[in-house]
């Protein structure tokens, strides 16, 4: 095959999709970075998330990045920085969850 991608749509080399979905996906990185800077940095909630980012990124060398690192200073794809991105705070959000749980259950089987 020639790079093209088959199926009932016109064909057109496998670059083209990629470059399209990277576009498409740093548009919506600037529109998600406006809000923020509009929006989000005066909150608490979210300092603390980067300055957990910026630990979890000295505690996780190479296997954690924000998403600002993969963006700036690496040659991730933004589409695929953008998933990683996603998938970490993800996991990041369940872990405190799970975390928090586990203090509040720990809290009360102390005090009952």
């Amino acid at each position: 095959m020639n790079g093209a991608v088959s199926g009932g749509e016109a064909k057109q080399p496998i670059h083209v999709n990629r470059r399209k979905e990277n576009a498409d996906a740093l548009a919506d990185l600037a529109i998600e970075n406006f809000i923020e800077m509009r929006d989000k940095t005066a909150s608490r909630a979210f300092r603390a998330k980067k300055k957990l980012d910026h630990l979890l990124e000295g505690l996780l060398p190479g296997i954690y990045l924000p998403l600002y690192t993969m963006v700036t200073f690496t040659r991730i794809p933004y589409a695929e920085a953008a998933r990683r991105a996603r998938r970490q705070d993800r996991l990041v959000y369940e872990s405190l969850t799970v975390i928090t749980l586990s203090i509040v259950a720990l809290i009360i089987a102390v005090f009952r």
